[in-house]
């Protein structure tokens, strides 16, 4: 090895020995204290909660969760939040790659005409090669702090990517209970219509043959085009509602397949919401809400370091030699340092660090909001199952009563002893009592949905606990090898 090489590679190895001299100015990330903020009314358990799983498999409708996977890989929203984790990570390697040197290299060949001792002419070629390096060496750890930044907005992207994933899978959730909601209530109609128009055949033959008067007639043909007239709007809704699916499966607008029937749909188990520490470390809005905090706490560093004398290194190195004598070949090694201390400007690093610091604030504000709408998106879910559940009961008996007390008064009908305004208005009642008990049974199959979102479901408390840097180790691969 030549002695110019070993010279340089002396000089890069001090160079880089001097990474992890001096000390990161700024504050260090405290987590802010959320434990007043953290409650249920609700009891509380420390079972395992089952929203730790893939909870959607829990309904055990094939059709359901192909939508949900479907949904996963080819939904816009969810591409777009997987490209930022992308974009994140690059990022944070263009910030990595100032934690080493930068090097260039250049080269030069000349030739030139000389006088020889005899007096001819003839051609000298000269070559020179050098390398260029400059390393700014992080004194007050404004490159540290830098790096801290980009690594928690990589994680802070990954937790948005995953809060895309749970509103995503609800919404498809959703939006399939309302569709075989919609089925069952056309279905409902499609039964009536027919019943009625029996109803419309018994009630105009008693008219022809004199049993009964023209206005019991025409009562029976309103009922039946009232309801005929929901029929086209049930038809209408059941298309919008699969437009509105196959945009979230990322497909353009079609018939969406069916699983389960609304009344066949199994209700997971009950949902012990478990501690609410587990709420704030489980949902990924909060989780992100931090690393975002956390990141914007490094930016305080670094605006502080901008304060403080900046300490550059520079140096070029390499060879010279005349290609016609390479003996005569020479190499050089010259190392310069640079120290760049701002003295004044008008206030503008100072208030720039205080921008920082209120930029911190605010964001320690919308943490703890969130984690306040979170535990009230919490409640309100719990809110909405509980009651939901009783309704669901009580509309039960009322479509039961309301079946009963039909077949009471048509066959009342027949015999004379009641008007057709009767029949009509307990027709009415049945008709009303039906479609309700769709409705309350889709919205209680929403409201879990909506239960196992507010709580973050779909993602193991313990798969999310590494918060160094193993917590991410394909963001720190990827801010390795970007960037030179």
């Amino acid at each position: 090895m030549t002695a110019p090489r070993r010279s340089l590679l002396a000089v890069l190895a001090w160079v880089l020995s001097l990474a992890g001299v001096g000390c990161s100015v700024g504050p260090d990330y405290v987590r802010p204290d959320t434990t007043a903020l953290e409650s249920f009314r609700a009891p509380t358990t420390t079972t395992e909660s089952i929203v730790n799983l893939n909870w959607w498999e829990l309904y055990d409708d094939p059709v359901l969760q192909r939508l949900i996977g479907t949904a996963i890989e080819h939904n816009r929203d969810a591409r777009v939040a997987l490209l930022r984790i992308t974009e994140s990570r690059l990022l944070a390697g263009i910030v990595r790659a100032d934690l080493y040197p930068t090097l260039s290299a250049g080269g030069q060949l000349s030739a030139a005409p000389t006088i020889t001792t005899n007096g001819d002419f003839a051609p000298v070629a000269n070559a020179a090669f050098a390398v260029d390096m400059s390393y700014e060496v992080d004194l007050w750890g404004r490159v540290r702090r830098s790096n801290e930044a980009a690594f928690h907005e990589v994680l802070a992207s990954e937790e948005a990517y995953r809060n895309v994933l749970i509103s995503l899978i609800a919404e498809v959730a959703a939006q399939y209970f309302t569709l075989i909601d919609l089925d069952n209530r056309l279905a409902i109609t499609e039964q009536t219509i027919a019943m009625r128009t029996r109803g419309l055949n018994t009630v105009e033959a008693r008219f022809r043959g004199g049993l009964t008067t023209e206005i019991d007639f025409r009562q029976s043909e309103i009922q039946l085009h009232v309801v005929e007239a929901s029929l086209a709007s049930y038809r209408q809704f059941i298309g919008l509602t699969e437009n509105s699916l196959s945009v979230l499966l990322g497909q353009p607008p079609r018939a969406i397949p069916r699983g389960r029937p609304l009344f066949s749909q199994v209700i997971p188990p009950a949902v012990p919401i478990g501690l609410p520490s587990e709420v704030v470390r489980r949902r990924p809005d909060i989780r992100e809400a931090e690393r975002r905090l956390h990141a914007q706490n490094a930016r305080i560093g670094v605006a502080r370091a901008n304060r403080f004398p900046q300490f550059n290194l520079t140096g070029p190195a390499g060879v010279t030699a005349v290609l016609t004598n390479p003996s005569l070949a020479t190499g050089f090694l010259t190392l310069g340092a640079n120290l760049l201390s701002p003295l004044f400007n008008g206030g503008r690093l100072r208030r720039q660090e205080q921008i920082e610091v209120t930029r911190t604030e605010q964001l320690t504000q919308l943490y703890e909001q969130r984690i306040l709408v979170a535990f009230s998106e919490v409640e309100d879910a719990l809110i909405a199952h509980e009651t939901l559940e009783d309704e669901f009961e009580a509309r039960e008996r009322q479509t039961a009563s309301a079946q009963a007390a039909y077949d009471i008064v048509w066959n009342q009908y027949l015999g004379g002893l009641t008007t057709y305004l009767q029949v009509a208005a307990i027709q009415a009642s049945l008709f009303s009592a039906q479609l309700a008990l769709s409705q309350v049974r889709q919205e209680y199959l929403i409201s879990v949905v909506s239960l196992y979102k507010a709580l973050g479901g779909g993602w193991p408390v313990g798969a999310l606990e590494n918060d160094g840097p193993e917590a991410s180790t394909a963001a720190e691969e990827e801010g390795g090898t970007v960037g030179d």
